[in-house]
């Protein structure tokens, strides 16, 4: 059975982003960005008329389980933080790789003008992010404690030979491997072996209970979602440190790519897997090899509240909730929120007039989702739990922390709105966590066209790469 078979079988949305990618016109001279607006606006009015109820942002509000009450995307970021805190060494993905899944087809490389012989394969590991004592506060997220990754190389080159890897995370609804594999092509013929991981409640990893599609059910989902990808990142590139050290290299270089959210989680990923692999034996050779990291991003963002707000337009992520019924429901683990958070939701809780209240909710939900999971809210959690190790100066310094670092917005963004004042934030972010100088453009199209294009993306990846090995 093909790729595009499987996806056919069991992941309708997949399907739909990838006629979306490849036939355009199917749109009727619609842009990628105005068909989903579209799109959502009908699945916004559907539930106002007390339809599709479950296929909205997370539709169940703070959490699926008043039992569960935060206590998951928690308990991973705890790990994360301590293992992070106590200067440990990152466990290596163990990967089974399933030899009934290869498949091997032909590529046309459109900048070599040449054809390659490339080859596919799908394996499976056990995540870190979810154990047992996550599954005993919401027994719906066992599918997350498998992780899925797809491998694509070249048939002509031996694997061994290769230095240079690329972690490709996906963007919202892109549940399949299908159009990151197509995405990967030019890649693997340039040389560069490409790992696809399968997201945190995504195809085979959705919820047991409550989920429709890849749609979220609850914030603590979204924030778990996001927390089990870094642990997941980091055991790949634990992985492909050990595989460089396993083929006798000395050195090699990593670039973690993601588009939309996946771009979000690249700065992330990427600082955790630094953290806890640079300048490190490793657990299962216990060699060393300089491995270089650096990140690729695609019409992502750093701050959480470039996805609630914006002064002069609305973002689509608050469109697609109910917040009238979000400020109605009690936020859990209150007693665990930074202070921010607290008086952002009692002053939304408060407010009367219902405009205001939407807007303090947008603000409330940028605070919170900020100090769930952005970089600067693990930094400081981190080096809070060292001062109490007393291992602070084991820490690596965050400035600086990653190799290089490429950042890609669009202007005529529907999703996450453009704005001078986000790029000069953006700019200023990612200068600060790459040792080379931090590439940040901005294309002239929109979400969609940003994330979807090849011919815009590669040649970013490859100078990432570029600019890496001159470090």
């Amino acid at each position: 059975m093909t790729s595009f078979e499987r996806e056919l079988g069991h992941k309708l949305w997949s399907v739909v982003f990838y006629l979306v990618h490849n036939y355009p016109r199917l749109m009727f001279g619609v842009s990628p960005d105005g068909f989903f607006a579209c799109f959502g606006t009908v699945l916004r009015w559907l539930n106002k008329l007390g339809m599709n109820r479950t296929r909205m942002m997370c539709s169940h509000g703070w959490t699926w389980d008043k039992k569960e009450a935060f206590r998951c995307p928690m308990s991973v970021r705890e790990k994360l933080v301590d293992a992070c805190a106590k200067n440990g060494i990152a466990e290596a993905a163990d990967i089974r790789w399933a030899g009934a899944t290869k498949e091997v087809w032909k590529y046309s490389s459109f900048t070599q003008r040449r054809d390659y012989e490339l080859c596919c394969e799908i394996g499976e590991f056990a995540s870190f992010g979810i154990e047992e004592k996550e599954i005993e506060y919401d027994e719906s997220l066992s599918t997350l404690q498998k992780t899925r990754v797809m491998r694509v190389w070249r048939t002509d080159v031996d694997l061994r030979e290769c230095n240079r890897y690329c972690i490709l995370l996906p963007f919202t609804g892109d549940e399949g491997f299908l159009i990151r594999r197509e995405r990967s092509q030019e890649l693997v013929a340039k040389g560069v072996c490409c790992l696809i991981p399968e997201f945190a409640y995504y195809g085979t990893r959705r919820a047991l209970k409550g989920q429709t599609e890849f749609f979220m059910r609850s914030f603590s989902d979204f924030c778990t979602k996001a927390l089990v990808t870094y642990v997941d990142v980091v055991a790949l590139t634990a992985y492909v440190k050990e595989e460089l050290a396993m083929h006798e290299q000395e050195s090699g270089g990593l670039v973690i790519s993601g588009c939309s959210i996946g771009g979000y989680y690249c700065a992330q990923a990427a600082s955790l897997a630094q953290l806890l692999t640079k300048n490190k034996k490793m657990k299962k050779s216990q060699r060393m090899v300089d491995l270089k990291i650096g990140i690729s991003a695609f019409g992502g963002w750093t701050n959480y509240c470039d996805w609630f707000q914006d002064e002069q337009k609305v973002p689509m992520a608050s469109l697609l909730m109910n917040l009238d019924a979000l400020a109605e429901q009690e936020l859990c683990s209150l007693d665990k929120m930074t202070k921010d958070v607290s008086e952002a939701y009692h002053e939304a809780r408060k407010e009367t007039n219902l405009r205001a209240r939407r807007n303090k909710m947008r603000k409330l939900l940028a605070l919170f989702m900020n100090d769930m999971t952005c970089l600067s809210s693990l930094k400081w959690r981190i080096k809070e739990r060292a001062k109490e190790l007393k291992t602070t100066k084991k820490l690596l310094n965050f400035d600086g922390i990653l190799d290089a670092a490429s950042f890609t917005l669009a202007r005529r963004d529907k999703f996450v709105p453009h704005s001078e004042k986000k790029m000069e934030s953006d700019s200023k972010e990612m200068s600060a966590l790459s040792r080379t100088k931090a590439i940040v453009q901005v294309f002239e199209c929109d979400h969609m066209e940003a994330i979807q294009s090849i011919e815009l993306a590669i040649p970013i990846i490859l100078d990432t790469f570029d600019r890496m090995s001159k470090v």
